[in-house]
Formats: C-alpha cells, structure tokens, sequence
C-alpha cells in the first residue's frame, strides 16, 4: 500500500522497553533485517509484496508494474521487472495476494481486479476483472485458490468462489453501515480460511464472518475500543489463523490483538507499541502483516518496522528497527521479504541472539 512517509534519521536496531518503557527481561528476539538492495529503480517504489511459498514472490510498485522472484532469498540478482503492468498507478492503496504460484489477485482503488494463474508470466498472463461499478476496491484476500474476498471504499465486501473467472461471478453485499456517512470504508480485509474473514473501517470497527461470502447480515460488527482511541480509524488487520487477528489503529499508534476475533470488544487488546500517537499528530501505525500466529511485523510512518513473535504479549513483546516498510511477506517463518517505497527489498530473518 501507499503511505505518506516522514523521515526520520536511521539508527540502529532498538528495542521497544527503550522506545516506550517496560521491562527489558520481557523482550523477545527481534527480526534481523539485511541491507536493502535495489530491484526496481524505474518504478517509482515498491508498495506491495506477496510471497505464497518460496517459490514465489511477487511484488508491485508505485506505477503498477510488477516485479517477481522464484528465489527471492537469494537476493537482487533473482528478482526482475517483467515489463508487465497490470495495475492502472499509484491510486492510493495498492494490495497485492497470491493464494499459491497458481493464483495472484492485485487491487489498486479501482473498480477492477487484476488476477492471474501465471504471475510470473508477463502482462499476457493477467486479466481485469470489474467487479465493483459504483466504488474503489481497497483490499484483497484469498483463503483458497477458489475463493476471495475484497472490500471497497463504500463498505461493501465482494466475493468469489471462482477468481479466475469472469465479473458475474463476483457478488456484492453492504455489510458495514459505518460507511455511509461518505468520509471512509472499509480499508482492510484479511482472511485466515474459509471460516474466518475479518475487515477494519475508518470508524475503528472491526467487521467478521465465519460465512464470508454469506450474505450482509454474516458480517459481524464490533467496534474495537482499546483503551487508547481510534482517532485515526483502523487502518490495517491480518489474521493468519482462526486464533490470532491482529489490527492497527492509525491514531493511536497502537497493534490490537484478538485470540477470539468474532467475540466483541473486550476480546481485543491494544498495545502502544508505536509513538506514533505521542510523537507527533502527523504519526501513525497502518500497516500491519502476520503470515504466521508467531510472527507479526507491523510499520509506522515514522520510520520504525516493529515484529514479534508473540503478538499478543504486549509493548515490551514487539522489537524495532529503523527503516520505511511499504509491505512485508514471510515465505516461512526463516524469511521475510520487505519492500519499500524507494524500488529496494530487504531480506529479514530471526535473530539467534538477544539483540
């Protein structure tokens, strides 16, 4: 996704009892991250990356060119811009999920879709798919090769259980009324499985379904009070299990973790991990990425990249570096790949020592 960054001078690798208080005993290893090396000097910055195996990553940039690796661990040399441009620019927010090698879907503000069975493949190999007439889809997640759902700016959530196929095939239900005083949507979906998708609002709302592409009413509305505010909306969520959602809340620079994310507010926690909220009125913490339960990295706007490997553990459980992070993907729980604004990837990894 695209982000509005403020800069800050880099420095070297923090942990979060430093940067908020808290007890050093509790912090957990961090992610070390290598230096960033440069794959796409023409395209005016990378905003998203999915990577469904090892296999395969596949990156999009800010002019909504595409960008693919099938090693992408070995670094810059195994990466390149495939001329394919599948996306119409920079239209604000731009997602990219790939369910497997066999399955990409891109959404960038538009009204389409952008999906492939080939991401690799060339601009041939993908097809634009309308699927929203009347607003800007802004996220995208595929649960199975045979399912996916998107949300769009109007509180709407479309789904799918045949993404290759043509537009009829997508329906269409409002299912957040949170929307319709015309100032936000629904900015983020993610979906653990067939049985747990999970979207955030501009209102701070958290919406779920274990029947994703069940009508309106198998949304579930919850509005997520962390004890901290929702001044900024929130702005990101990822579930990577039926167990774990984890949500940032753009105001308050604050990661909200829920164990049973269909239960109401009280299943949801906040944690400051970000000073965001206490730096600077311009902060904010919006992005937030879990591949798996026991690896969550979240970003600020402030230059800071946060992980842990026990998300729900609180403040002092989140570790920091110092870099701009548009999108993040974790092949395996050895890997990451982090894309950033600039054209340039980093590789990061667990430490194997206390940092």
């Amino acid at each position: 996704m695209i982000r509005s960054v403020k800069r800050i001078p880099a420095v070297a690798l923090v942990v979060l009892p430093t940067l908020l208080g808290g007890s050093a005993e509790a912090r957990v290893l961090p992610l070390r991250w290598q230096r960033p090396v440069i794959v796409d000097r023409a395209g005016g910055g990378l905003v998203a990356v999915s990577c469904p195996s090892k296999r395969l990553c596949v990156a999009v940039d800010a002019k909504g060119y595409l960008a693919t690796s099938n090693a992408p661990g070995i670094g810059a040399d195994a990466w390149r811009r495939n001329g394919a441009r599948i996306a119409g620019g920079a239209h604000g927010r731009v997602a990219v999920a790939c369910r497997s090698v066999g399955l990409c879907v891109v959404v960038d503000e538009t009204h389409e879709v952008f999906v492939s069975t080939r991401p690799a493949g060339g601009s041939a190999s993908w097809m634009s798919v309308p699927i929203d007439g009347g607003a800007e889809v802004t996220s995208v997640s595929c649960p199975a090769t045979n399912m996916c759902v998107a949300v769009d700016d109007h509180g709407d959530v479309l789904s799918t259980t045949t993404p290759t196929g043509s537009a009829a095939g997508w329906s269409t239900v409002h299912a957040d009324p949170a929307a319709d005083n015309g100032e936000g949507g629904i900015y983020a979906v993610s979906c653990a499985s067939r049985a747990l998708c999970a979207a955030v609002d501009d209102q701070g709302n958290v919406l779920s379904s274990s029947t994703p592409t069940g009508g309106a009413t198998a949304w579930h509305i919850v509005p997520v009070y962390t004890g901290l505010g929702s001044a900024g909306g929130l702005l990101d969520i990822s579930c990577p299990s039926l167990h774990l959602c984890a949500a940032v809340d753009g105001g308050a620079g604050e990661v909200a973790t829920a164990t049973e994310p269909r239960g109401g507010p009280r299943a949801w926690r906040g944690a400051e991990i970000s000073p965001a909220g206490n730096f600077t009125a311009e902060g904010s913490l919006d992005f937030v990425h879990c591949d798996f339960a026991t690896l969550c990295i979240a970003a600020d706007n402030l230059g800071h990249v946060y992980s842990s490997s026990h998300p729900t553990g609180g403040p002092s459980a989140w570790s920091a570096a110092a870099f701009n992070l548009t999108d993040v993907s974790c092949p395996s729980r050895s890997i990451c790949v982090a894309v950033e604004e600039d054209g340039s990837l980093r590789l990061g990894s667990p430490s194997t020592r206390r940092g």
